[in-house]
């Protein structure tokens, strides 16, 4: 945003109503700075009713966890008073009551690819994977796709960041694919 002219602004304020010092201060910075827009990563409905007190206007950023047996949401996501609402899947937007949201997937920009993608030569072809190894990550259908591109591109790699219940399984398919050199399983990274 710094670079667009927009200045941001992080208030660390955790229990909502139950710390009227966090919500004083959110307050007293929205006053200060004469915030336009807030963003929130979901949360309470304190935040955005002090941002319209002050003439703000509220985005509401809506993530959970999904059944991953059925891939739905277990009840629904209140968010009134937000003027605008992201989710980040058609599943969790189902789940919304209020405002309609738009639906924005997690990725990483293309611009940035550029600085984390490591090349081990000119031939190889690397594909990366961050993301909790569970069933509804489609990571399955990854390792398909993998081998199906195999044959035409040899030199292609995946490699696969993050942990998760599905790790095992997933190993045995990269075996059963006969795919077990094109993927490296790299764990948790804080890189």
């Amino acid at each position: 945003f710094t670079a667009e002219g927009f200045s941001t602004r992080f208030v660390g304020w955790d229990r909502g109503w139950r710390n009227p010092l966090g919500a004083l201060r959110f307050l007293r910075l929205l006053l200060r700075h004469r915030v336009a827009l807030i963003h929130q990563h979901f949360g309470g409905r304190l935040p955005r009713l002090l941002a319209h007190l002050v003439g703000a206007k509220a985005v509401t950023h809506v993530h959970s966890r999904v059944d991953e047996a059925s891939g739905q949401i277990q009840g629904q996501l209140h968010v009134a008073s937000a003027d605008a609402v992201i989710a980040t899947s058609v599943a969790i937007a189902r789940a919304v009551v209020g405002p309609i949201p738009v639906v924005a997937y997690p990725f990483v920009p293309p611009r940035a690819l550029s600085t984390c993608l490591r090349h081990r030569d000119s031939t190889t072809l690397v594909i990366g994977a961050a993301r909790r190894l569970a069933r509804l990550k489609g990571l399955e259908d990854l390792l398909d796709a993998v081998a199906l591109l195999h044959s035409e591109f040899p030199n292609i790699q995946l490699e696969i960041a993050g942990t998760g219940p599905l790790r095992a399984d997933l190993e045995q398919r990269t075996e059963r694919l006969g795919i077990r050199e094109q993927v490296r399983f790299l764990g948790w990274r804080e890189d």
